[in-house]
């Protein structure tokens, strides 16, 4: 068996370990494993559907807050919160 340790869209640092292997899958060419994980800059939509929702609230937040203030936002973003999980469900 074979558990990747972080999760999508965490911060993996150099030499933190990627996977958590149990019996025969010490077996596996460490190369393998790596060339099955994509890394990158930062988290996409694609890659991590909660993103999408924390960007939301991120933006909720921002718009609560009184420096800010944008009663817009404030607004659309809860509506924005519901209706992304919804689309994605129907894909």
């Amino acid at each position: 068996m074979i558990e990747l340790a972080p999760q999508v869209g965490d911060f993996v640092a150099v030499d933190e370990p990627l996977f958590k292997l149990y019996t025969g899958a010490r077996l596996i060419d460490e190369e393998l494993l790596r060339n099955a994980i994509a890394f990158g800059s930062e988290r996409t939509m694609e890659q991590d559907p909660t993103f999408a929702f924390r960007i939301v609230v991120d933006i909720a937040l921002k718009a609560l807050s009184p420096a800010i203030n944008d009663a817009r936002n404030r607004s659309a973003a809860p509506h924005a919160a519901v209706r992304r999980p919804t689309q994605s469900a129907h894909r």
